[in-house]
């Protein structure tokens, strides 16, 4: 009967123990869901900022090269939103007059609501230590 009993256990503590293997189940609220798909819609931007009339200037090649996310600023939701927060980005765009690649930046915000990301680009300077701009 003891072996039983300590057979039994042993083997429901490695169920156990498996069982604490298994991926973690997504969360369904929190942060990773409410900045789900922000990195796709800076993408999308980038994207963007890369088919502009500033960035297809240079006939042999891209006319806009090292982009890079200077920061990310979390700003209070209004209205029907989930999520708010502006993004500095900067790369370097072609200058057909010096035949150089010289600095280059933007500044949008982007909203959630319904699931979905919008983006407004923003006019101004941004703090790049902590993502404020004049704008808000």
């Amino acid at each position: 009967m003891f072996r039983f009993t300590c057979a039994a256990l042993a083997s429901l503590i490695a169920s156990l123990a498996l069982a604490g293997c298994d991926e973690p189940a997504t969360p369904v609220d929190g942060p990773q869901a409410q900045y789900a798909g922000l990195e796709e819609a800076i993408l999308t931007w980038r994207g963007d900022i890369a088919k502009s009339a500033a960035c297809t200037s240079k006939a042999d090649g891209p006319g806009c090269q090292s982009f890079d996310v200077g920061c990310k600023g979390e700003r209070p939701p209004v209205g029907g939103e989930t999520a708010r927060v502006v993004v500095a980005m900067s790369w370097d765009a072609w200058n057909p007059k010096t035949s150089d690649f010289g600095p280059a930046s933007g500044l949008s915000e982007f909203h959630k609501a319904g699931g979905k990301w919008t983006r407004q680009n923003l006019p101004g300077p941004v703090n790049l230590s902590t993502c404020a701009t004049s704008a808000g």
